[in-house]
């Protein structure tokens, strides 16, 4: 809680915060803009792991807001945590070897599904006679 309080006690006034938040934001939106892309790839292929840990790095953009009028320094001080790339965790696989298994497991799936003999073909307009009461 002390670090709040020392961080928070460095900016001026409000609008010294509010504009540091934004010439952050700006001064990383590339960096913001990978990660953001990123994740949704993370999303779309189901790997959490690799979402969430973009996320962190997102919130981690936002939260190293500095004062631009006691900070004195360059744009560096606004990129520092941006160039840092973001580490694996420990015990989980690289992304490359989780895509390449979940890719693995997908192709496996689909040669099952191909081996696979329907129960009961449905032909034309059939399955399709049903009504909100049948479900109630």
């Amino acid at each position: 809680m002390e670090a709040f309080w020392t961080k928070k006690s460095a900016f001026v006034t409000f609008s010294d915060f509010y504009l540091s938040f934004i010439f952050n934001l700006l001064g990383n939106s590339l960096q913001l803009r990978s990660y953001i892309t990123s994740m949704i790839s993370a999303w779309a292929s189901y790997d959490s792991v690799t979402f969430f840990q973009d996320l962190g790095a997102v919130m981690q953009i936002m939260y190293s807001t500095v004062s631009y009028k006691t900070a004195a320094s360059s744009l560096m001080g606004y990129m520092v945590y941006a160039s840092q790339e973001s580490n694996e965790i420990k015990g989980i696989e690289p992304k490359e070897v989780r895509e390449s298994r979940l890719l693995e497991e997908s192709h496996k799936m689909r040669e099952l599904v191909k081996t696979m003999e329907p129960k009961h073909v449905l032909k034309k307009g059939e399955g399709y006679n049903w009504t909100f009461s049948s479900f109630i």
